[in-house]
């Protein structure tokens, strides 16, 4: 898929600019991208259960699976290609072996979905509890490499790091919701998905107010309006996107849904998850 490449040239960009300035910026980025994408997996897999876009979602899944791994190979071994070195921390490596522990029961479901097996709906609905987990875990590992990171940063710096890690949160309320809204069907909709609903209106509550903020500014919350011209106009992009998919959203939370409108929420999540990376990206380079 065109968005991938573009995902991952963004990436390489961004680490190879963070690893130039300090040896855990490059870090910092890098993990910035895994919190969404234990929901983003779930999502895809969730969709492609419910017979949505099957093939691409499939692909989605594979796709999200490989960044996981590839992440977590390059935070514990390292990787030449992008210059980053192995993490040696004694706290983040400790974190790192949490992640790996829920990241493989995580596949002991989807591996053999990805290679053709069925899942029930209740093994569907399970694989939350673990994308929870690692969305957790992966917090804490980004707060962890931050402060590590600020240690010795400029002020400029320290401010960059702040906007990536809240920019970053935008993606991974994006991708759960997109995860409740599918896992809300799964569970039979209704009273029956109360609590897969209870946390798709939170999450989408929560994207309202900071994509708000994040394009037009919030003194209330001492957030600033874009530093930029470019970014703002990505942001007032993502606006008007959201604005489009909120309502998808809203159809899910409250009304019988149509499968036309599950196959236009997941590409509309794609489309925007892709403006979100291309947000962390201008911040990185200011």
């Amino acid at each position: 898929m065109a968005w991938t490449g573009l995902l991952w040239l963004g990436l390489s960009l961004c680490v190879g600019q963070a690893h130039a300035r300090d040896g855990y910026e490059g870090h910092v980025i890098l993990v910035a991208h895994q919190g969404p994408l234990a929901h983003r997996l779930v999502r895809s897999v969730c969709l492609a259960h419910l017979d949505v876009n099957p093939e691409a979602n499939r692909a989605i899944a594979t796709q999200t699976r490989g960044a996981m791994q590839h992440a977590f190979s390059t935070l514990k071994n390292g990787d030449p290609e992008t210059g980053l070195a192995a993490i040696t921390d004694g706290t983040i490596t400790t974190q790192l072996s949490a992640v790996e522990m829920v990241f493989k029961g995580l596949l002991k479901k989807v591996d053999p979905f990805l290679a053709g097996d069925a899942l029930s709906d209740k093994d569907i609905l399970k694989l939350t509890f673990k994308s929870e987990s690692l969305t957790k875990y992966w917090r804490s590992i980004f707060h962890s490499l931050e402060l590590k990171t600020t240690v010795n940063a400029t002020a400029d710096r320290v401010a960059v790091a702040r906007k990536l890690s809240f920019a970053g949160e935008q993606n991974l309320w994006l991708q759960q919701a997109g995860k409740e809204a599918c896992l809300s069907i799964v569970a039979g909709g209704g009273e029956a998905a109360s609590k897969q609903i209870t946390n798709l209106q939170n999450a989408v509550l929560e994207l309202q107010a900071n994509i708000f903020a994040i394009t037009f500014g919030d003194q209330s919350r001492e957030i600033a309006p874009p530093p930029n011209d470019a970014i703002g106009q990505t942001m007032f992009s993502i606006w008007q996107d959201w604005v489009a998919l909120e309502s998808l959203f809203d159809v899910i939370a409250h009304q019988t849904v149509e499968r036309a409108d599950l196959s236009d929420l997941s590409l509309s999540i794609e489309f925007l998850s892709q403006s979100f990376d291309e947000v962390l990206t201008q911040y990185d380079a200011l």
